[in-house]
C-alpha cells in the first residue's frame, strides 16, 4: 500500500503571495472562464451545425421528391412510352 506524505509549511506562507503571483492569479481566472465559455460555445455550435445540416438534407430530399411527383403528374412521358412499346394500335372501343 502506498503511503502519502504531506509537507506542511508555515501557515503564513500559504496566505501571503508575492505581488507577481497575485497579479498572475488575478489574470488566470478570467482566462480560464473565457476558455471554458469558448470551448462550450464551439461544441454547442458544432452540435447545432450537425442538426441543421441533417435538416437541410431532409428538406432538399423532400423538395426533390415533390419535383419528381410533380413531373410524373404533369409530364406523362412514361405512360406514352409504355403505350408506344405495347403497339401502335389504339384500344378497341365497342
Amino acid at each position: 500500500m502506498a503511503t502519502v506524505q504531506l509537507k506542511v509549511g508555515k501557515p503564513s506562507s500559504l496566505t501571503r503571495l508575492s505581488h507577481q503571483e497575485n497579479v498572475i492569479s488575478l489574470w488566470r481566472r478570467p482566462r480560464q472562464v473565457s476558455v471554458t465559455v469558448l470551448n462550450r460555445l464551439w461544441w454547442t455550435a458544432k452540435a447545432y451545425g450537425i442538426v441543421l445540416g441533417i435538416m437541410q438534407l431532409v428538406l432538399v430530399s423532400l423538395f426533390l421528391i415533390y419535383l419528381d411527383s410533380l413531373s410524373h403528374k404533369l409530364l406523362p412521358i412514361k405512360r406514352i412510352k409504355k403505350e408506344l412499346s405495347m403497339g401502335s394500335e389504339p384500344p378497341a372501343t365497342t
